[in-house]
């Protein structure tokens, strides 16, 4: 049996862990962040913060918010990342706080390099011709649009894009279930 205490301090973890692996999943299957999912888990993260701390854990949850979707929302600002992956990480902010945010931003960028890594080393097939044409002309007729959207049309971008709400769940996961892992040289 756990003691209150114990089960209460555990709900954040609880909270952000249900999140990210449904979101991972989303991401996965269809390259989307539902705001179904995101949006209530800033708002309840903020919420819980403020219930279970006062002002304090309010002011804790909204620093972890900023540092979180920050550098986030400025790749996603350049045309690199979709909404839904700022607004995942917002929520991790909101519920965790900054500390923890930033270890699973840096795993999470380690391991969303990965991919693009091993892509660089590894022959791969180049596109089919049309695949080529059918991407220039995409790209050339819809400046304003978004990179994302645009790739998503297509097979051969689709096999371009990183679901980066995977690489979250995977940071939060190591962060929460190896034990010292925050304590390492390198994130500190």
């Amino acid at each position: 049996m756990f003691p209150a205490a114990d089960l209460l301090n555990s709900v954040p973890a609880i909270a952000v862990l249900a999140a990210v692996c449904t979101g991972a999943l989303c991401d996965v299957r269809g390259f989307r962040l539902p705001n179904w999912l995101t949006f209530p888990l800033v708002i309840t993260g903020v919420a819980w913060q403020l219930w279970s701390a006062g002002l304090p854990g309010m002011a804790w949850s909204l620093a972890g918010i900023v540092v979180a979707a920050a550098p986030l929302l400025y790749v996603h600002l350049r045309g690199g990342m979709g909404a839904g992956d700022v607004k995942l990480m917002a929520g991790v902010g909101a519920w965790m706080g900054a500390w923890f945010s930033l270890h699973v931003l840096v795993i999470a960028g380690i391991v969303g390099g990965l991919p693009g890594l091993l892509r660089i080393l590894t022959p791969h097939q180049p596109l089919r011709s049309a695949d080529r044409v059918n991407d220039e002309s995409e790209e050339c007729s819809d400046e304003s649009g978004d990179a994302i959207e645009r790739a998503l049309r297509t097979p051969a971008g689709r096999r371009r894009l990183v679901p980066f709400g995977l690489m979250i769940a995977v940071g939060v996961c190591l962060n929460l279930m190896i034990p010292g892992l925050q304590q390492l040289a390198i994130l500190n």
